[in-house]
């Protein structure tokens, strides 16, 4: 298929690259900003340059899942799965829990029936 070359690339397979991750606010109710810079819980924010290991690529209020989530790029992603971070937007840090992108019914079976 057209794009299986891409897959197979060095670049592509490397396990510290940045994967497609969700995130959920610790405390279950802070709003996830779009943009938002993923950093190490609890870095000092003044101490510059403060490493940045991602970024929120899309935010919503899930209904279904009862709290906000949020689509992240990050640093190894995949192997970083219940890893606590900070997601800082103005200086502003909210404390997130590193999911599965899908994290209401990753199985399909209410989607299936």
């Amino acid at each position: 298929f057209i794009g299986a070359r891409s897959l197979v690339r060095d670049e592509a397979v490397r396990d510290d690259r940045r994967h497609l991750v969700g995130l959920v606010p610790v405390d279950g109710t802070s709003v996830l900003v779009e943009g938002a810079q993923l950093v190490a819980a609890g870095a000092d924010l003044t101490a510059l340059p403060v490493p940045m290991a991602g970024h929120v690529t899309s935010a919503y209020d899930s209904a279904a899942l009862g709290t906000p989530f949020a689509l992240a790029l990050l640093d190894g992603g995949r192997h970083r799965l219940g890893e606590e971070l900070d997601a800082v937007d103005a200086m502003t840090p909210v404390r997130v829990t590193v999911v599965e992108p899908v994290p209401y019914d990753p199985e399909g079976e209410r989607r299936d029936g």
